[in-house]
């Protein structure tokens, strides 16, 4: 995500939440004065009524202000945009179309080995980003499980370096590279494939997975076995009630070619070019829980959250540490690139106001624990 894209959003938030500030404040200090005027005119009644509107504009204007920050402290991923447009239903921009937008920039890197393919069983879909040109181990190694297990695989790759991908280890075989503009992240790649490759809608077995975690550091044929034999219409490794309930969108698995129906046809085709990463995880990564709910999809967890964090905690930052135990072998990277242990979380708390919860509070062990349980350096994974 671009700084300047969410510096933006966050502007057009405070801009939309002064404007209504102030229409709010202005209000009430014009029924404050025709309170005064109509007191001061022996009209009691009138002065009564426009007193109450004042009372109820000003309360308003609190409200605003108290659920604010409320959101703040509750959700705190969210931005000002987001809760801006929530509270006052501010029409949203809208933004073009991902595959309208980058058509003519899509490309193959490489064999495009998925072309000939008329029905695969099984197609994994990484959704990829660098700085430059760099696979990670850890997308190396994923890419090389799903092809072990019989997946055609997919990287669609929105890193920003010119040249070709360059890879920790030969690339395994049977992997087809698209190269797209940093458009529209994860759901942008994840539509952008599924739109070139019409047949991968068609498959059995179709996960949507990105490269947010660090890892496999450990075999995950157990947690392909589950999503193999679930009978659910969609699956995910995990789920949360982080901002409402929703299956969380780094691994989602689709079965028995449901994405060729209507409703999801429709979403992928509808994916927008967002401009904040909180715009595409309340449009899209929980709007899609609410589409499969809507539309009566079933759907199954290989993890359910409540058995490793309680109510609105994210499992995958709060709760790492039990998903190792329950052979779940990643970790967010995100816990590696904000490992906070509690006195530099209350630092930053009191500092910028962090929301609780936000990060782990024993994040800064996450190196260590890693070590000890696989016998591995993180930091040659990401």
């Amino acid at each position: 995500m671009a700084a300047t894209s969410t510096q933006r959003g966050r502007g057009e938030a405070r801009r939309d939440l002064l404007v209504a500030f102030g229409v709010m404040a202005l209000a009430a200090l014009g029924a404050f004065g025709l309170a005064a005027f109509l007191w001061f005119s022996n009209d009691r009644a009138g002065a009564l009524a426009a007193g109450m509107v004042m009372a109820t504009l000003a309360l308003a204007a609190a409200a605003l202000l108290t659920l604010q920050q409320k959101d703040r402290r509750v959700r705190g991923a969210i931005n000002e945009a987001s809760m801006g447009r929530r509270l006052f239903r501010l029409p949203s921009r809208r933004e073009p179309l991902v595959l309208g937008a980058q058509t003519p920039k899509v490309h193959v890197e490489g064999v495009d080995r998925l072309a000939g393919c008329s029905s695969p069983a099984r197609v994994a879909v990484i959704a990829h980003w660098a700085p430059d040109s760099t696979v990670s181990r850890s997308v190396a190694e994923l890419t090389r499980v799903l092809s072990a297990n019989e997946y055609w695989v997919v990287v669609v790759s929105t890193a920003e370096g010119a040249g070709p991908l360059e890879w920790p280890e030969p690339q395994p075989p049977g992997v087809t590279i698209l190269r797209r503009p940093n458009a529209g992240y994860d759901f942008g790649s994840w539509a952008t494939a599924l739109d070139r490759y019409p047949v991968v809608a068609g498959a059995d077995q179709v996960l949507l997975m990105n490269d947010s975690l660090a890892g496999p550091f450990e075999p995950i044929d157990d947690l392909l076995a589950q999503f193999r034999d679930s009978r659910a219409d969609v699956w995910g490794l995990t789920d949360t009630t982080q901002f409402g309930d929703h299956l969380q969108s780094y691994c989602l698995g689709f079965k028995n070619q449901t994405l060729r129906e209507a409703p999801l046809a429709r979403f992928w085709r509808g994916i927008r070019v967002e401009s904040s990463r909180d715009d595409v995880i309340w449009r899209y990564e929980i709007g899609l829980s609410r589409l499969l709910h809507r539309e009566r999809y079933t759907l199954d967890v290989a993890i359910h959250y409540s058995s490793v964090v309680r109510e609105g905690q994210n499992p995958t930052i709060i709760g790492w540490r039990r998903l190792l135990d329950t052979g779940f072998p990643f970790v967010k990277r995100q816990l590696l690139r904000s490992p906070e242990g509690p006195m530099a979380l209350a630092a930053r708390r009191l500092a910028r106001a962090v929301v609780p919860g936000e990060v782990a509070p024993d994040g800064d062990q996450v190196r260590e624990e890693l070590k000890r349980r696989y016998g591995v350096d993180v930091d040659d994974w990401v």
